[in-house]
């Protein structure tokens, strides 16, 4: 899924992906599986999301930072 959805990206989605792989880690080091796993189902969703939109014609939904 990383390689079909990476090229969807533009820098603002790069940088709220990397932050997410940022955060997983910091779950991962509190050994928290909970938060783990909230992070890895977010981060999921939206780049089946981004993907979705993107494949439908339309812009992917972004969030009210204008992120995504």
């Amino acid at each position: 899924m990383a390689r079909r959805t990476f090229r969807h990206y533009d820098p603002a989605r790069l940088r709220l992906s990397m932050s997410s792989h940022s955060e997983l880690v910091e779950a991962l080091r509190h050994r928290s599986g909970d938060w783990a796993e909230a992070v890895t189902r977010a981060h999921i969703w939206s780049a089946a999301m981004i993907q979705r939109y993107d494949e439908d014609g339309g812009a992917a939904p972004r969030g009210n930072n204008g992120i995504g």
